[in-house]
């Protein structure tokens, strides 16, 4: 529950604070179960990774009460004798369960090597379709989110300068986005299809997310939140920027809320709260 010191508070901001201190323990958690580093911590000596390496990826899952988590330690997908001297089990897509102690992880060729090639990954809320993109073979892998085994890997014919920054699932886990600097290519998971490319007047992508089903596609990128509306067949009608942080700020992520009306995007000190495809403010923290 939000603290003492915010019961008299604005609702959304009791919201904001209370889902902020959730994930913040989500991810101490999950950082807990899904890398298992042996030995004694102490104090002064923290585990460093390189940069790149460590959790790449994060999303809650069922309720909060699962998260995907894509761990990268390795450089790429290895098999047969190439193991040999490798770490293997801290490395690849798990699902974690934050209530218990089950969970489960990919194999690029089991039992050989665990693949460790993902630099993205996304789900749907339910957690019943997951998706990951593999930096090193520039494909995406579908994934079903009950026994994580790999269902496809797909081409989406991207340039290779210019690979995905962030991904996005509808809440019926059908479609992807597949968002890039000034692009955003919409898949259908279900039969493995590109169905259309769409370009945008956005940067470097922080995050992006559908909302109304399938007929919005919002992505942060600076400080504007981008509102993509589609119609039934995931075509372009309009697209809209909204400025939402100050130019001093870079924004790093978005939410969605559940009834697809709003969304809370967040920069390294401020969350802001707008209905989508507006730029009237709902509030900020």
């Amino acid at each position: 529950p939000p603290p003492v010191a915010l019961a008299s508070a604005a609702p959304w901001l009791r919201w904001t604070v209370a889902r902020l201190d959730n994930l913040v323990s989500v991810f101490v958690d999950t950082a807990s179960a899904a890398t298992g580093f042996p030995g004694t911590p102490v104090e002064g000596n923290p585990v460093v990774l390189e940069p790149g390496k460590g959790i790449v990826g994060i999303q809650l899952v069922n309720g909060g009460n699962d998260a995907i988590v894509a761990m990268n330690m390795l450089a790429g997908g290895f098999t047969g004798s190439s193991c040999l001297g490798t770490s293997q089990g801290n490395e690849g897509l798990f699902k974690v369960s934050l209530t218990g102690s089950a969970s489960f992880r990919t194999l690029k060729d089991a039992p050989a090597c665990i693949h460790s090639g993902f630099s993205l990954v996304t789900s749907n809320p339910s957690g019943t379709r997951v998706a990951a993109w593999d930096a090193n073979g520039h494909k995406l892998w579908v994934l079903d989110g009950s026994t994580m085994q790999a269902l496809a890997t797909l081409d989406l014919q991207l340039p290779s300068d210019t690979p995905p920054q962030a991904l996005a699932i509808t809440p019926g886990g059908r479609y992807l986005a597949a968002v890039s600097y000034g692009r955003a290519t919409l898949v259908d998971l279900e039969n493995g299809r590109v169905v259309t490319q769409l370009s945008g007047a956005w940067g470097n992508v922080a995050k992006a997310a559908f909302a109304a089903g399938a007929r919005r596609l919002l992505v942060a990128s600076g400080q504007a939140v981008h509102t993509l509306a589609l119609d039934n067949a995931l075509q372009l009608i309009n697209s809209t920027s909204n400025p939402v942080a100050s130019s001093t700020e870079t924004l790093r992520t978005l939410s969605v809320a559940e009834d697809g009306d709003s969304y809370v995007a967040t920069s390294d000190s401020t969350a802001y709260w707008r209905t989508v495809g507006s730029a009237t403010p709902l509030g900020s923290v």
